[in-house]
This record gives C-alpha cells, structure tokens and sequence, in this order.
C-alpha cells in the first residue's frame, strides 16, 4: 500500500550536513585509494576493491535518499 510517510521530514540543516560529511568521507576514502595504487601498487586488487564499494555504496545511497512514499506490504 502506498502511503504517506508518517514522520515530518528533517530540517534542511540537517540533510544539508549529511551530504556534507557523505561527501567528505567518500572523497578521502576514493583519495586514499588513489594514493594507495600511486605509492604501493602491489595492493592494487585492495586500492580497487575499496573504490569500487565506495563509488557502488554511493550510488545505493543516492537512490534511498529522501523517498517520497513508504511501501507497506499489506496482511
């Protein structure tokens, strides 16, 4: 069933620090990637293991931000 969500949404600070930190967090972890494949490219299979989750994490949560409606699945 399609429904409203019952909760207000947050306020614009809020999602406003969230994209902030996401972003910050994702920047250093694909920088320290990067340096990692630069200096010691022996462990390069780890260096892309670890951009692929963070790139492929950053796209699940670009889809499940902020939905509009709640799926409930009903009795």
């Amino acid at each position: 069933m399609l429904t409203e969500p019952t909760s207000s949404p947050e306020p614009t600070s809020v999602s406003i620090t969230r994209l902030i930190c996401l972003t910050v967090v994702v920047l250093a972890v694909l920088c320290g990637g990067g340096v990692l494949l630069l200096l010691h490219p022996e462990h390069s299979t780890t260096a892309f293991a670890l951009i692929g989750v963070v790139i492929g994490a950053t796209f699940g949560l670009a889809s499940n931000v902020n939905p509009r409606h709640v799926y409930r699945k009903e009795d």
